[in-house]
């Protein structure tokens, strides 16, 4: 039987990295998963900057995308980790809070919207190790990407807050090792794995933010991993072109091509390079371009 969700694409992927997205809907087609565009929807909004600054708008507008996937009668599903974090946050919290629904709804109802609980929110990860199956990757797999080392990097919205994310171990998470092992592939393990990328001080100590990117890329390298794989669209622009500028800035190379788990995955499930953007990369993936 065929998935069915409704995608939720948030701003990042479809205005700045449009080659995740042809890789999930590739992948998406060979996996036997439908999914239908969301129309309407907003910013999810971020979990982090939006929420701390007015919390009662975060919950206001991820409530309304909310609606607009109960109004399909689909669940939810998000590409990125930080839509991720607030969408699946916001359900959980409204169907658990009456109160904190009641307010809620007394808004919504004045766009002719009520949120009701009657869907869930699904990550990129969740849906393909639950819902399609470990299993059903690996049989489907028609380039294996035997003796590939790849790090994986779990950011930090997919897990936390664990009392709201419900979805693997927060503090040694490993769905995304498990799937990177059904292409193929190796998940190498490297000190300081569930570090942050940085990106939240880069606007407030870039110095310290680019400590942290070196660190991590430092440690990663250490471990002979050949890429990383990750599934949060901050951390993939801060990892790509953030060895552009360390090697500018600092004069240190690294040479890891980062790619979105989508994006190995699409390549073992048959695509084409090109078409899956893997040219567009600050730091070219030879390893699969030339394989």
């Amino acid at each position: 039987m065929m998935l069915k969700y409704a995608l939720f694409l948030g701003c990042l992927i479809p205005n700045r990295y449009p080659q995740i997205e042809a890789a999930s809907r590739f992948s998406f087609r060979k996996l036997g998963v439908d999914v239908e565009d969301m129309e309407g929807v907003g910013c999810c909004p971020d979990p982090v900057g939006i929420r701390s600054i007015d919390e009662r708008t975060w919950l206001l507008l991820a409530a309304r995308n909310l609606c607009i996937g109960e109004e399909m009668g689909k669940n939810i599903l998000t590409l990125c980790s930080g839509c991720y974090e607030t969408l699946n946050s916001v359900n959980v919290m409204l169907k658990a809070r009456e109160e904190l629904r009641s307010d809620v709804n007394s808004e919504l109802a004045k766009i002719g919207k009520k949120f009701k609980g009657e869907i869930e929110v699904r990550n990129l990860l969740q849906a393909l190790e639950d819902d399609v199956g470990v299993e059903n990757i690996r049989r489907l797999t028609v380039r294996p990407l035997n003796g590939l080392r790849v790090a994986s990097h779990y950011g930090c919205h997919l897990t936390k807050p664990s009392s709201l994310a419900r979805f693997d171990d927060p503090e040694k998470p490993s769905v995304l090792d498990r799937l990177i092992s059904a292409v193929g592939a190796e998940s190498v393990p490297y000190l300081n794995k569930l570090d942050c990328c940085g990106v939240g001080l880069s606007s407030i100590d870039s110095d310290t933010s680019t400590k942290i990117l070196e660190k991590k890329l430092t440690d990663i390298q250490n471990a002979k991993a050949e890429c990383m794989a990750l599934v949060c669209p901050f951390c993939y622009g801060r990892y790509d072109l953030g060895q552009v500028q360390l090697a500018r800035q600092r004069g240190v190379r690294f040479d890891i091509p980062v790619l979105y788990y989508s994006q190995l995955l699409a390549y073992a499930l048959g695509a084409e390079p090109d078409s899956i953007g893997l040219q567009f990369n600050y730091v070219q993936p030879k390893m699969l371009l030339d394989r």
